[in-house]
């Protein structure tokens, strides 16, 4: 019985580490968006394809935050694409859509 319960504390434990990765690199992002004199909202639970909606009085870009290792990172922009493209239609033209992939400390960002 020991067995069990250690490996779904485990899972749990990385469950909740990813969680937590990815909350950190949506506060980052918020941070430097809003450092650019953007005001930003976060979609904290939302499970929509965007994490940050940042606005400015020309611009509103929908962000996916991501952060993932090297060897993620390709499926990563790949389905986080196809999602964004799945809702592109469905807001005003002058919307970015754009993909933040979080790598060490700087971001790589994806305008689609």
């Amino acid at each position: 019985m020991l067995k069990k319960k250690s490996i779904l504390k485990t899972k749990v434990t990385k469950r909740i580490n990813a969680y937590v990765k990815g909350r950190n690199a949506e506060y980052l992002a918020k941070k430097e968006l809003e450092d650019n004199n953007f005001f930003v909202v976060r979609m904290a639970g939302s499970h929509s394809p965007f994490d940050l909606i940042a606005f400015d009085v020309n611009v509103v870009r929908l962000i996916q935050v991501k952060s993932c290792n090297k060897r993620a990172y390709t499926s990563e922009v790949k389905n986080a694409t196809k999602k964004i493209e799945n809702v592109k239609n469905l807001f005003p033209l002058n919307c970015k859509f754009e993909i933040w992939m979080k790598n060490a400390k700087k971001f790589d960002k994806v305008v689609l």
